[in-house]
């Protein structure tokens, strides 16, 4: 499913109930036999050797493309988590299986919007070469119910079927910027551990999430603070740190945690940049604070996170995972989007009165 469709995870109201008084809580929110040939839109040197490989051919990841619309519509018109199994894997999975959760809470116009069928167009495939090892490849396309423009990426990782791992769509102000391939037409990989602009991509994870933690006080330093996505972030961390939540009767804080999958996709950019993708995500807990905790004060849970899971209690703890899109060149390390979705949500009770 497109991931723009459905809107990185937005401040949510929540209630907390006093005796006598109502407050709002502001929740947070992510070898196929055949003949080769090089990726899409570009022109390669010919090459007196023998033709390289590829880790999949053109033809085979169109076909992969393809079955995943296919098979994402059938999905999202049953709203059927194992039928989207089959195509998607990782955080993306995570997040459209929260969807279908939340498809109630939505209004008719949102339903509408999710639900309608799509196909990518405008497609550029780019394939790493079959000697790089890689289980992976990308594809830029365009979805074709919102024209936004969006980078994939299909990894079949220890198994034979590739599913979607990631779909991350151009952050406000940014763009997803042309591969670079090799003379045969490959995608031209990155290291993943290789620091660029004094970050590596398998960094990224921590580094952002120490803008929700700390206010980006300790690995965060290492990303540009000028982006939106870190903007956002850091806006939230310093009015939870000064506000607290619902009207002072709550805190509210942050806690980096393990993504859905730990893996980074690292490409080269024409541009010489390194394009990496990645898995993020935290929790939030809502705490009413000590004076009010099982005497005067209970949270209540938003309608989207009682579809969640979350019931009535003094500590309510929402679960984020994020997919992160960022480019790392020899001067700043900056990240381009981020998209968020809350994909669980539980509460803690007081104890009963002995």
């Amino acid at each position: 499913m497109p991931r723009s469709v459905h809107r990185p995870s937005q401040m949510r109201r929540l209630s907390v109930i006093p005796i006598g008084v109502t407050a709002a809580i502001v929740l947070s929110a992510c070898s196929d036999n055949g003949t080769d040939h090089p990726a899409a839109g570009t022109s390669p040197t010919v090459s007196k050797a023998p033709a390289s490989r590829g880790v999949i051919t053109r033809t085979a990841a169109e076909s992969v493309i393809d079955h995943y619309q296919a098979t994402n519509n059938r999905a999202n018109a049953r709203r059927s988590a194992q039928v989207l199994g089959t195509i998607e894997t990782g955080t993306l999975y995570a997040q459209d299986k929260a969807d279908y959760r939340l498809w109630n809470t939505w209004t008719k116009s949102e339903q509408k919007e999710y639900g309608s069928p799509f196909t990518y167009v405008d497609r550029h495939l780019w394939i790493p070469p079959a000697s790089s090892g890689a289980t992976w490849f990308a594809a830029t396309v365009t979805a074709s119910t919102t024209r936004a423009k969006a980078l994939i990426i299909f990894d079949k990782g220890s198994g034979d079927t590739y599913k979607a791992a990631l779909t991350l769509f151009k952050g406000k102000g940014e763009s997803i910027p042309a591969i670079a391939v090799d003379r045969n037409g490959w995608a031209v990989l990155a290291d993943p551990s290789k620091e660029v602009g004094g970050i590596a991509p398998a960094g990224l994870h921590a580094a952002y999430e120490d803008y929700w933690v700390t206010g980006g006080m300790k690995e965060g330093t290492r990303l540009a603070a000028t982006t939106k996505p870190i903007k956002d972030a850091l806006q939230i961390h310093r009015a939870a740190e000064k506000h607290g939540t619902a009207d002072g009767y709550a805190t509210k804080k942050f806690f980096a945690t393990s993504p859905a999958s730990v893996k980074v996709y690292a490409l080269r950019a024409a541009d010489g940049a390194v394009l990496a993708a990645f898995s993020t995500a935290h929790t939030q807990e809502s705490l009413v604070k000590p004076q009010y905790r099982c005497k005067t004060a209970d949270i209540v849970p938003s309608k989207e996170q009682a579809a969640l899971g979350a019931g009535q209690g003094y500590l309510i703890t929402d679960t984020f995972l994020g997919q992160g899109l960022a480019s790392l060149t020899s001067r700043s390390a900056r990240m381009t989007n981020i998209e968020w979705q809350a994909v669980g949500s539980r509460a803690a009770q007081c104890p009963k009165p002995a």
